[in-house]
Parts: structure tokens; sequence; C-alpha cells
């Protein structure tokens, strides 16, 4: 990990509310991470956590969301369709981490 600093912080979303989080004179986070924060949100709620993923993440970076398909689905894609517009996005099975349903 080297010299640089790990941080963890509770997060609003939205880009003001990343930019409370930030630490100063940093330009990104390596990698931001989140699970359970994609869950049948409005319109403005999902667009606000996709503000703040692209905010806190260098050009360089990643962001790994962790999503469990439940009903409301459709009303899920809403997430997926603002985090197309911004990062490229794609999936991948945790099968073979012991998560998720296997197609066997």
């Amino acid at each position: 990990l080297g010299e640089t600093p790990i941080k963890v912080a509770e997060l609003r979303w939205g880009k003001e509310a990343a930019k409370k989080v930030m630490p100063s004179g940093c330009d990104g986070c390596d990698v931001v991470i989140g699970c359970e924060v994609i869950y049948q949100h409005d319109d403005e709620t999902a667009q606000a956590l996709v503000e703040a993923m692209r905010f806190l993440v260098r050009e360089d970076g990643i962001c790994l969301m962790a999503y469990e398909f439940r009903d409301g689905l459709m009303q899920d894609a809403v997430f997926f369709d603002c985090a197309n517009e911004v990062f490229e996005v794609s999936g991948e099975s945790l099968v073979q981490y012991g998560f998720g349903l296997s197609s066997e």
C-alpha cells in the first residue's frame, strides 16, 4: 500500500456531499467501493450516487459496486443507465467466490 493513507468515510450522495469527504489536495480515489446501495431509487437519487462516484474516483481509478438482483430490477436499471453514461460498466459473477446463484 505504500505511503498513501487509506481513508474510509460515510458518504451522502451527490457531488457537493462527495467534496466534503475528499481529503484536501487529493485528486481522486484509486478505488470507490459500494455495497447494498443500489435498490429501487428514484431518478434523482440514482443520479446523485453516480455523481458522487464520478467525483470521487480518479481518472484511472475504478468503482466496484456489489449488486444483487432482486425484485425491482427495472427500477434499479435507472442507476445502471446513469452509470453507463459516465463509466465503462461491466458485470462480474461472484459465484466462484461462493456468492450468488450458480447456473448449474
